[in-house]
């Protein structure tokens, strides 16, 4: 990536890389931003940005260390989780209360689970990376990462500084507010939806919570701070986001967190060209496309025509694709180009178009009027000598450009730039549902609904048991497969259900009932107690 030829031509990577990121005996690999890390006690699957970071931060005493403090992380972290009222907090939320006093150490939680904003960490006096100095750091703490001798060994120092920011959920009863310690003022409270889901850091997501719990900030009574500052606290906690927000920071943990990421190992940041990351969105029929470039930090979108003919998320990121090298080709830069995409269909719908002895055909291409202009754009970028790059990267695994790229998506679905609106003239089905009117163009799905609605009015004529089985309200074979998949039900019902679709049940009882059987005797003992199987 560091030196890419200056050549013209398209190369596509549709599958995944592997990196084996083993650190002294402590064997790692990472792909798609999931590290596998084989510890004594077995193995570890978690955030590969975040273990990239451990890899730096965990190993200041040697790199043999790593894998005994990991497991020593891990059974704490296991233990929060247990926890029902702990929380990881988001890190917006968390850069708020950063700036608050400049802080520079974080108290509480597991290094598992800590964010790359703060050089120094540790639990009461215990230190999980950074270096201890002289003079009390500015501190962001988790009240409830902490246990009770961890609490009592931190007290002292909060005692007797007034720079540290402490979140907590309310400590009384009923919910009501209690200082956590003595000299203490609390600054801001709310029904807040700013934390993570548990055990987000096995596979890197940033959703947040959707469920509210109550948190609240406290300062020492001898800290001050301004109006302004408390209102930013206070709208910190309730906004309500469903995604954690990413930023580009610039401290050294930052950037080694960042290039930890699957982008980072590509060694995406690094790369002498241009990079977009694209993405789209399709809401309640809209569909639109937006990109976000690395190297100007700015983006661009827009909503994609002819949604009466259906919705498709390739043709969503065609749309993004063929924005990001038309803003390419404004640019007039003559630089190699790298555009990320989470979508393995786009990838592999593109691949045919490449290459030597192909020979492929817009006839009968469904997104033709978006990839015409592509092939175009590609074109005339092999003519002038550029490299195109186009490169699968995992979503909603935190990583940063693919992140702010859907971030651009909000954007997309407001915009009044529609494009590639020209109807093809195909034929477009309506029908309606539960009292909701549907559209589709014929394509298999539609298929199977046509056969559907046909063979509900071939029942109609017939009056066999298999037709009244079929029909009957509140007892179909429909609704026994809707009852068998619906994962809320007790497991015992469930295989009763697969018993009556295997013709293992329904009971001599009930086929008497449903007028099918005289009486319900056995046919072996004639014993009407005994309600024999069909």
């Amino acid at each position: 990536m560091k030196n890419p030829p200056e050549v013209g031509a398209v190369r596509i990577f549709e599958k995944p890389e592997l990196w084996d990121t083993t650190i002294g005996p402590t064997q790692a690999v990472t792909t798609q931003g999931i590290a596998t890390i084989h510890l004594s006690s077995g193995p570890l699957s978690m955030d590969g940005a975040q273990w990239h970071l451990l890899k730096h931060t965990l190993t200041n005493d040697s790199p043999n260390s790593l894998g005994s403090s990991l497991h020593n992380e891990l059974t704490q972290q296991l233990r929060l989780n247990k926890d029902k009222k702990h929380r990881s907090f988001s890190w917006k939320l968390l850069r708020t209360l950063k700036s608050v006093f400049h802080a520079t150490k974080y108290q509480g939680d597991t290094a598992i689970t800590i964010p790359p904003l703060f050089q120094n960490a540790g639990r009461g006096t215990e230190r999980i990376w950074g270096e201890e100095t002289a003079n009390p750091q500015p501190i962001v703490i988790i009240w409830r990462g902490l246990n009770d001798k961890e609490k009592t060994e931190l007290i002292p120092t909060l005692s007797t500084t007034d720079n540290w920011t402490l979140l907590t959920h309310p400590q009384g009863a009923s919910n009501k507010s209690q200082p956590p310690l003595g000299e203490s003022q609390r600054i801001a409270r709310a029904e807040a939806k700013c934390s993570r889901h548990k055990g987000w850091w096995r596979e890197g997501k940033d959703e947040l919570a959707t469920h509210s719990m109550t948190t609240e900030v406290w300062i020492s009574t001898r800290g001050q701070i301004s109006e302004a500052t408390r209102i930013a606290i206070q709208e910190a906690l309730e906004e309500e986001n469903k995604k954690d927000t990413s930023s580009f920071g610039r401290e050294d943990l930052d950037e080694i967190h960042r290039s930890g990421t699957e982008a980072g190992l590509l060694g995406i940041y690094n790369f002498p060209g241009s990079v977009y990351a694209t993405d789209r969105s399709n809401d309640r029929g809209v569909m639109d496309a937006d990109f976000f470039k690395l190297d100007e930090h700015r983006g661009g979108c827009c909503q994609l025509g002819r949604g009466e003919e259906g919705n498709s998320s390739n043709r969503a990121e065609l749309g993004a694709a063929c924005l990001a090298l038309e803003d390419s080709k404004r640019q007039q830069d003559r630089k190699p180009v790298i555009l990320l995409s989470d979508s393995a269909c786009f990838l592999s719908s593109s691949q045919k178009w490449t290459g030597e002895g192909k020979s492929p055909s817009m006839h009968g291409n469904l997104y033709a009027d978006i990839m015409r202009d592509i092939v175009q754009l590609l074109r005339e970028r092999i003519d002038q000598g550029l490299l195109t790059i186009f490169i699968k990267i995992k979503a909603h695994r935190g990583d940063l450009l693919n992140e702010l790229a859907d971030r651009w998506a909000d954007e997309g679905r407001q915009s009044e730039n529609i494009r590639w609106f020209l109807p093809t003239n195909r034929p477009i089905f309506y029908w309606t549902d539960n009292g909701t009117t549907h559209r589709s163009l014929m394509n298999p799905t539609f298929k199977k609904r046509i056969d559907l609605q046909v063979s509900q009015q071939q029942l109609k004529i017939h009056t066999g048991s298999p037709a009244n089985f079929l029909t009957r309200e509140d007892g179909s074979r429909d609704l026994l497969g809707k009852f068998h998949k619906d994962r809320s039900v007790w497991i015992r019902a469930r295989r009763r259900v697969l018993q009556c679709l295997s013709y293992q049940f329904p009971c001599a009882l009930q086929l008497k009932q449903w007028g099918i059987l005289n009486d319900v005797k056995c046919r072996l003992c004639e014993n009407t107690t005994r309600k024999e199987t069909f």
